[in-house]
């Protein structure tokens, strides 16, 4: 079982980055890479930074970036998967919602995850059964209330809107950033977070998946039966409203194959 000593070098070198990202905040020079989304060479720098900082820490586990690139249907046995700056756009317009993220992957299972905001210095942080963190605070959905709003992309807001009235939970079209929407549903900011198709990589959700179940909430896959590191089509929640959620599955399988 991994120990929170384990994963410290790589919470370190998140937070070392993060004084180095904020300072940047607003740097509008993009590239696009090969599946069209966008990078900008602070993210390069941000991703090689952690990594310097990591040869000697993980000799038996491989350490790699989305900006390096890896084979996520192809994955080492053991190994950590870093996003330097999840949501670009948000760190682009200065928009609060960018953060760090790391998953640590043993056989084909997320076991530690790492989720920095640099910008409002909230780190999360999980270990698979032994829990979720939000700085030193252990998180535990179970012993607070739903929240009253949820995040989902604004194309779906108004096909959801009908479906959920009977919880009374508003939507709300969230800043870019899977790593902050999984944050705010694992923190009771939020009561879930729709992720209908999503596209991306292992590290995008697999890092927020653990996280939200792990800080007690229950993450109902959409087109897969189960949830695996692979899951990009789901819907992370408060344990309250998860019954709620499954009863209406396949009505939100439907909406979401309206825009697939």
């Amino acid at each position: 079982m991994v120990e929170r000593e384990y994963i410290q070098p790589m919470i370190d070198a998140i937070l070392s980055v993060g004084p180095f990202i904020v300072e940047n905040v607003g740097h509008k020079e993009l590239n696009k890479k090969p599946d069209g989304t966008s990078v900008t060479e602070i993210d390069i720098e941000a991703e090689r930074r952690i990594m310097s900082q990591l040869s000697d820490a993980y000799p038996d586990v491989a350490i790699l970036g989305e900006e390096s690139g890896y084979d996520e249907h192809n994955l080492p046995v053991k190994c950590w998967l870093i996003d330097p700056i999840d949501g670009t756009s948000s760190f682009i317009c200065g928009d609060k919602a960018f953060t760090t993220m790391a998953v640590l992957i043993f056989d084909n299972e997320a076991v530690a995850c790492i989720i920095n905001n640099p910008s409002t210095d909230e780190l999360f942080y999980a270990i698979k059964d032994r829990g979720a963190w939000r700085n030193s605070k252990k998180l535990d959905l179970g012993a607070v209330p739903v929240p009253n709003s949820a995040f989902v992309k604004k194309s779906f807001t108004e096909q959801l809107h009908t479906l959920l009235k009977p919880v009374r939970i508003s939507l709300i079209t969230p800043p870019q950033g899977v790593g902050y929407g999984m944050a705010a549903v694992a923190s009771a900011d939020t009561a879930a977070r729709f992720n209908f198709s999503g596209g991306g990589h292992v590290h995008d959700y697999a890092t927020g998946i653990l996280l939200v179940e792990e800080a007690g909430g229950v993450v109902v896959p959409l087109s897969d039966n189960d949830v695996s590191i692979h899951s990009k089509s789901f819907v992370a929640c408060h344990p309250e409203i998860a019954d709620f959620v499954r009863e209406h599955r396949e009505s939100l399988i439907a909406i979401e194959k309206q825009f697939s």
